[in-house]
């Protein structure tokens, strides 16, 4: 994206929204007290345009331009979810107010207010609708550009009420940061998920088939029922390489700051934009009014495929699978390849069987003891640690 260029073309389109209003007898900024005051030549303009269409086509040549330039990150969120060229045009105008002070400037010049530096609700409809009743639709808290925070409403702090036409219009931080390069997970999110693009190894752990087709679930969306964590997040990695998908989105429920749903709508937007699948963890915690609340909205999530992850029986009415935990040939060959790259006393391999049949421990747990059985040979030797079978077994009891 060339924020130079998207400058030019919002510049564009509020030059010529100035033109269009002074045409119609408006005086922007030819009046340094305009705003404050209400003018007889003022009123009698109001009184003689009343009721005349004010809004023009839907999108001028300007808007359009100003979309384009914002770059191919806003083509891709109008396709994932579902914008307008209305929509996208506003989410593009926010964009470059909050990237651009002069355009800030701009615009309060254009709404006669110099403390009104960000669009108003009033000033996108009178830009990209030509039906300004109707078009204020667009703003419900069920159409796309609320329905996935996209775009926030301010109030007016200086009154005690505020009407929609004159909220203040920011973008969602994160959609912020999205269209200017940024990956990262959305911040009210830190400490309850994570992701885990599938790089060319990663892609290379995940070869097995998987366990249904993700390409024949209308919604995408699948239970997994297991205790095995590894397990679950390995079956995932699969179906999101067999759906094209570029990696996982984990969500750990509850969420620190967030109500469930809240969170649940982030990280599905989160997975929507990265092209990544989302993996739902938790919800058998949750109270029941919020994992009700959850359960429905799985049907309509914006993620590419969401997973969701149970220990017990699920209660979501979709299609489930189960993840079995590893039988004895699986622990016996994750024993060995966690401890591949770590020097062994000469007599473990030969009591990775035992040791293998003696815990049924899952995928994370022989990772863990593995972990713990190279502490205990690095403390015994700094230089030159060699874990032994003793080793091995305290760990595996830990």
């Amino acid at each position: 994206m060339d924020i130079h260029a998207a400058s030019r073309a919002a510049a564009n389109l509020l030059e010529a929204e100035v033109s269009r209003l002074r045409s119609r007898g408006v005086p922007v900024g030819e009046d340094d007290l305009r705003g404050l005051y209400v003018s007889d030549q003022e009123a009698d303009r109001i009184l003689a345009n009343a009721g005349q269409e004010r809004y023009g086509a839907v999108l001028t040549a300007e808007a359009a331009e100003l979309v384009a330039s914002v770059g191919p990150r806003l083509e891709q969120m109008t396709g994932v979810f579902g914008l307008s060229p209305a929509d996208a045009a506003t989410v593009a105008l926010c964009f470059v107010a909050e990237t651009d002070p002069e355009v800030e400037r701009l615009i309060a010049y254009v709404q006669d207010d110099v403390a009104r530096k960000r669009p108003r609700v009033e000033m996108a409809l009178r830009l990209f609708w030509n039906d300004t009743v109707g078009a204020q639709a667009a703003f419900d808290s069920n159409a796309a550009l609320r329905k996935y925070r996209l775009v926030e409403l301010h109030e007016d702090p200086t009154h005690s009420a505020t009407p929609l036409l004159a909220r203040t219009l920011t973008l969602d931080p994160r959609i912020a940061r999205y269209l200017a390069g940024g990956d990262a997970l959305d911040e009210r999110l830190l400490g309850s998920a994570s992701k885990e693009p599938l790089s060319e190894g990663s892609r290379g752990r995940h070869h097995d088939a998987p366990l249904i087709d993700p390409h024949a679930l209308k919604p995408p969306v699948l239970s997994l029922r297991g205790t095995d964590a590894e397990r679950i997040r390995a079956a995932v990695g699969n179906l999101a390489v067999a759906a094209g998908l570029g990696g996982t989105v984990e969500l750990r429920l509850p969420s620190r700051d967030l109500q469930p749903i809240e969170a649940f709508g982030r990280a599905a937007r989160d997975a929507a934009l990265l092209s990544f699948a989302l993996l739902v963890k938790g919800i058998e915690s949750l109270e029941e009014p919020q994992r009700i609340e959850l359960l429905t909205a799985f049907d309509t999530s914006i993620a590419p495929f969401t997973a969701i992850a149970w220990e017990s029986d699920p209660s979501w009415h979709g299609p489930a699978v189960v993840v079995a935990r590893l039988n004895y040939e699986g622990r016996l060959e994750e024993w060995r390849g966690t401890l591949s790259k770590s020097r062994c006393a000469a007599d473990v391999e030969e009591a990775l069987p035992a040791l293998a049949g003696k815990f049924e421990l899952d995928t994370g747990a022989i990772e863990a003891a593995t972990r713990g059985a190279i502490g205990l040979a690095t403390a015994r030797n700094a230089r030159s640690p060699e874990i032994t079978v003793e080793d091995l077994y305290a760990s595996a009891r830990a």
